[in-house]
């Protein structure tokens, strides 16, 4: 993606619809790295709405919980990539009791690998000994305490591909 992470700013919020993925810029006036934020969750939003999240495992190396539900109920979700002044953001809706619970299951494995909040301008807390507990029991806004998982040789979660 050729963003900084470090001076960037991701939110995984639950919603009761689904959720939201944000990525913003720190620094407003890096109009470049806000257009490259733009043009990746554009990608994002393409790629999911076909029901492929090749990029999760990837960039992860794992399967990404929730994923493999999402793509095989990718007809009842709908993904929109919004700009926002700093970057962009998809937000995710679903009316499938089955499809919600699979995006907060993928959005709360993303807060706890790449250490993001669950609510743009909170930091969460951290969830120690709750990262078991099944998500209704879990706070949204909660941190998973959790060394990034990255595949090794991929440039995250500095400058490189995203999730």
């Amino acid at each position: 993606m050729g963003v900084d992470q470090y001076t960037s700013t991701h939110v995984f919020e639950d919603l009761p619809d689904g959720g939201r993925i944000i990525l913003d810029r720190d620094p407003q006036a890096d109009t470049g790295g806000i257009a490259r934020i733009r043009q990746h969750m554009h990608d994002i939003t393409d790629a999911f709405e076909a029901g492929d999240f090749t990029k999760p495992f990837q960039v992860h190396a794992e399967a990404v919980p929730g994923t493999s539900v999402m793509a095989a109920r990718r007809s009842t979700i709908k993904y929109a990539e919004v700009d926002r002044p700093r970057g962009a953001e998809v937000r995710i809706r679903t009316t499938d009791p089955a499809a919600v619970a699979a995006v907060h299951e993928f959005l709360a494995f993303q807060r706890g690998a790449h250490h993001a909040s669950g609510h743009e301008g909170k930091t969460g807390r951290a969830c120690t000994g709750r990262a078991s507990l099944p998500l209704p029991e879990r706070d949204s806004a909660c941190i998973i305490p959790a060394r990034a998982r990255i595949a090794p040789g991929v440039e995250h979660p500095r400058e490189g591909a995203l999730p």
